[in-house]
């Protein structure tokens, strides 16, 4: 598995080798840089505003196909982005979270 965290803003996903994949991404987004309120210079607070989960074979194959470059910072397109969201939870969410789960999610919203 894959995990990255990032400040809110384009919707990427780190595929490094599309030949050497692991199994999932999973992507911890946080608010937008703007979004945040600075108490310091350089302060950027670990805060979730949503998580996505994504099978990896599946993804780069709808990326190919799409025609998107694959690289470090591959752009992944909001419907593709908004399906794989299990953090907050949706109809069609790829995986259902247990209420603990997104208790301890929860936690790391609204921090900023």
């Amino acid at each position: 598995m894959n995990v990255k965290w990032r400040s809110g803003g384009p919707k990427t996903v780190n595929i490094k080798n599309p030949n050497h994949l692991p199994d999932y991404f999973l992507s911890f987004s946080g608010p937008t840089k703007a979004a945040i309120t600075e108490p310091s210079p350089g302060y950027n607070p670990f805060t979730l505003k949503e998580v996505c989960l994504f099978d990896a074979v599946e993804l780069v194959t709808r990326l190919q196909r799409e025609g998107v470059p694959i690289r470090h910072q591959t752009r992944v397109g909001t419907e593709t982005w908004n399906r794989a969201r299990i953090y907050p939870q949706q109809e069609g969410s790829p995986i259902r979270l247990t209420p603990e789960q997104e208790t301890m999610l929860a936690l790391f919203t609204g921090l900023d």
